[in-house]
């Protein structure tokens, strides 16, 4: 009897064992578009898949006609599924690419690392007109804050004010006092930031107002200079990219790069990164929640409602 035991608890250790075995993760999902489904081994129904969900060995995905999926191996290589069709995970993790792509990786990992952090603002974005308020008094700058300047010559901008025909544009040093005051009736500004001698790494401050009303105000902006040792680095960062990412993942390739960008505070630039995302898949809320709530997330809010009119939740809005 006390052998039978023996016996069963090591079949048991056995099964269980290989159910952990079977149940590795592959993968996990970073992007996704359209109708997909994944059949997890064992079972017989199809579920629904969605970002930040993971892939484990013997499971199948499902892509209808327009379906899209971003896929992050567990080495954090990348694979996309654009083509109508059933797909072996197993499969899928045999044909990876391992080449090394360490400045893809350590952005992947970035990815998965952001969206599990994330809270989901599905909801709120498809009122977002009832959330994000503007104040008629207020002048809204068209530049994002705490964004580092990579090219020394700059064009700050802000949007029209009713009530306003002149404007004046300042700008501080980090002591807050100003280094450079202007006059005028348009809506952008162009400077070269060299002829200010401003610092390297330095944090600086601008901001507008309307030349008879000073209540009338833009929020008080912050911007870095990038140093040289930095720009020759993030050059550096830029063309491995080029050099790791496949011509075949052309919408991973943005979204990855627009993880760089924003993680490189060089927001102008993620900004063009999600511009192009929403372009290529412009019927897929979650491109447009990310990109909407990141205009949101570095002052835009001017621009985000007006983004809005023109994404997928608008879309939705007017066919109903």
């Amino acid at each position: 009897m006390k052998a039978c035991k023996i016996i069963i608890t090591i079949f048991l250790f056995f099964l269980l064992c290989l159910n952990v075995y079977s149940q590795k993760q592959l993968f996990t999902i970073i992007a996704s578009g359209g109708n997909s489904e994944i059949k997890h081994n064992g079972e017989t129904n199809w579920q629904k898949i969605s970002t930040g969900k993971k892939i484990f060995t013997g499971d199948t995905i499902k892509i209808f006609a327009k379906g899209y999926l971003g896929l992050a191996h567990s080495t954090l290589n990348t694979v996309e599924l654009n083509e109508e069709g059933i797909y072996s995970a197993d499969t899928l993790a045999a044909q990876i690419d391992l080449t090394s792509k360490t400045v893809t990786k350590k952005l992947v990992a970035f990815i998965i690392d952001e969206m599990a952090e994330k809270k989901k603002s599905t909801g709120e974005m498809r009122t977002l007109g009832a959330v994000v308020r503007l104040s008629r008094e207020k002048i809204d700058v068209n530049l994002p804050s705490d964004v580092f300047l990579f090219d020394t010559t700059f064009t700050f901008s802000w949007y029209p004010n009713s009530s306003s025909e002149e404007y004046i544009f300042q700008l501080l040093n980090p002591s807050l006092k100003t280094i450079y005051m202007k006059e005028t009736s348009d809506t952008v500004l162009n400077l070269d930031l060299q002829d200010l001698n401003l610092q390297e790494t330095e944090t600086y401050k601008w901001l507008v107002f309307d030349r008879e009303n000073d209540k009338s105000a833009s929020d008080t902006i912050n911007f870095n200079v990038i140093s040289k040792a930095r720009k020759n680095s993030i050059k550096n960062d830029l063309y491995s990219l080029s050099l790791e990412n496949n011509d075949d993942q052309e919408l991973l390739s943005h979204l990855i790069l627009a993880a760089y960008y924003k993680e490189n505070h060089l927001y102008l630039e993620a900004i063009k990164e999600y511009k192009k995302i929403v372009e290529m898949q412009p019927n897929v809320d979650e491109f447009w929640e990310e990109y909407l709530q990141f205009l949101i997330d570095v002052g835009l809010k001017r621009e985000a409602l007006s983004e809005w009119e023109r994404s997928s939740f608008a879309l939705k809005r007017n066919q109903n």
